[in-house]
């Protein structure tokens, strides 16, 4: 038993430390149908290899509008916006993940989740409002007015 207990902290402590020298990953895609030649160069095969699909609109489904952050008292402030279903089918939502960016630098202050309570999917046409109160602690000390909301992305 105790061997056991000693193998399961090592790999604990193992698993601790390896977690701090890990670096994240963005991924980032070409759309369409495409490869890379030996050069690394990316080739565009839509057209000549994939079938061109139908012309979509260039207008995103979701409009995100309203975004703001705002001083509620007590040391709060709520984070908030509107969200409007502009496609013509009902889209399944469930949360929204945005950051707040500083103004002049684009620096990211912080990233949080909006879960939405829409039951079903937003229906077509369709809008409703979201609001999520933080402590004004985890923001660092700059002017609200200085602070954009942005929509990073939805689920």
């Amino acid at each position: 038993m105790l061997i056991f207990l000693r193998l399961f902290l090592v790999l604990a402590l193992l698993l601790v430390e390896l977690g701090w020298f890990s670096q994240p990953a963005i991924a980032q895609e070409y759309e369409g149908c495409w490869m890379l030649n030996s050069a690394g160069a990316v080739i565009d095969l839509n057209g000549s290899v994939c079938p061109r699909s139908p012309v979509v609109s260039r207008l995103t489904p979701l409009m995100f509008s309203n975004l703001r952050v705002e001083p509620t008292g007590n040391g709060l402030v709520a984070v908030s916006g509107s969200v409007t279903n502009r496609n013509n089918q009902p889209i399944p939502l469930v949360l929204v993940e945005y950051k707040l960016v500083d103004q002049q630098s684009q620096e990211v202050l912080y990233k949080g989740i909006l879960p939405l309570e829409i039951p079903g999917a937003l229906q077509a046409g369709a809008s409703v409002n979201f609001s999520r109160v933080l402590k004004a602690n985890r923001l660092p000390q700059k002017p609200l007015n200085e602070i954009t909301v942005q929509v990073a992305r939805y689920l």
